[in-house]
């Protein structure tokens, strides 16, 4: 493996210091208190620790409201809400109070896809595990799965197998990679480089987070670095977001032929990104192609029925079509009595 390419600090700035991740996955003292009271309780002591932990979040968390933006544990308890990788620091923060050894898994779905602007995020799920400390195999024993509860907040059925188990190390970097994607999200370049690269220096494989500091230096115009970025982040994993971002680099630096291949290979890799078809169907409609527009809107949606924005934009296409339609049938009408048309005007409102 080649080495990493080494980032251009100098073109980004100052940053506020990074938060550590023992601050991240840290309660306050009166959340601790809160927590080993209700754990310690007599009348729960029959219940095997690890399941009292499982018990407790799904109390405390009953009703904690999801959220794009990462949180740390002991915030989210505060404010009430947070994603999957916010509740996963609650989890492991409750956990090592309890004694409880845990992990955490990266599942292995499509990812849930949100755009900001000018930047598409896909958003992948993580949910934590919480090991049984009495369970130990007889001699000569193998054990495929360990007694353990699964903690997921957006799944009834969390799958056993399938995605991929995250060490402490890994799971650090995650934290930072998203709180990297968010800064970039909010166009602070400068912190999103810092959170990057913290999180590197605890998982320096992480290939997502290379194709983020691959965006960051096109974002300031060092293309060749950006070029490398992606192109490291690739011989780590081959990811179609990343091929993506190269090939609309190499199309910027006028290296036509090059794209055209790295776009063939994305054309030969399966996709849950809804977004290409939805810029295609924004094209078709601003040139007035609405039947176009309405079926690469459809392809986006079988893709990411999850987008309100996108089941709103087909809904106001079919009823435009539906007025065309009456339209026409009151011009014939109209036509036919020789009355004046009335001028009509249909409307869409784009995201």
């Amino acid at each position: 493996m080649a080495q990493a390419p080494a980032a251009l600090v100098h073109l980004f700035g100052d940053a506020d210091a990074v938060v550590p991740f023992s601050d991240l996955v840290g309660l306050t003292p009166v959340q601790e208190q809160a927590f080993l009271d209700w754990f310690h309780a007599a009348h729960r002591s029959n219940i095997p620790p690890h399941q009292r932990v499982a018990e407790y979040l799904q109390n405390r968390l009953k009703g904690v409201l999801f959220d794009h933006q990462t949180l740390g544990a002991a915030d989210t308890l505060i404010e009430g809400k947070g994603n999957c990788v916010s509740l996963a620091l609650v989890t492991t923060a409750v956990a090592r109070l309890a004694g409880i050894e845990n992990d955490w898994r990266l599942t292995m779905n499509n990812p849930i896809y949100s755009a900001d602007g000018s930047l598409v995020f896909s958003s992948n799920h993580v949910h934590t595990r919480l090991f049984d400390p009495s369970y130990a195999p007889r001699p000569g024993q193998i054990t495929l799965v360990r007694p353990m509860v699964i903690v997921d907040y957006f799944t009834d059925h969390p799958s056993l197998f399938g995605g991929r188990t995250l060490n402490e190390q890994e799971m650090i970097a995650l934290v930072y990679q998203n709180l990297a994607a968010e800064a970039l999200g909010r166009k602070d370049l400068a912190s999103s480089l810092q959170l990057a690269m913290t999180g590197l220096g605890h998982d320096p494989d992480n290939a997502e987070l290379y194709n983020l500091l691959g965006v960051l230096h096109q974002r300031q115009e060092a293309l060749p670095e950006a070029e490398a970025f992606f192109r490291h982040s690739l011989a780590l994993d081959r990811q179609l977001s990343t091929l993506r971002n190269l090939e609309s680099l190499l199309l910027r630096m006028e290296r036509t032929e090059e794209a055209r291949r790295i776009s063939r290979q994305i054309q030969a890799m399966p996709d849950s990104d809804p977004f290409p078809f939805i810029q295609l169907g924004d094209r078709a409609f601003a040139d007035g192609r609405l039947n176009t527009a309405r079926r690469y809107y459809r392809q986006a949606h079988e893709l990411a029925p999850y987008l309100p924005k996108l089941r709103y934009r087909i809904a106001m296409l079919e009823r435009d079509r539906a007025e065309r339609s009456t339209e026409l049938s009151l011009q014939a009408a109209m036509a036919k009595t020789h009355l004046p048309y009335p001028p009509s005007v249909s409307k869409f409102a784009p995201e």
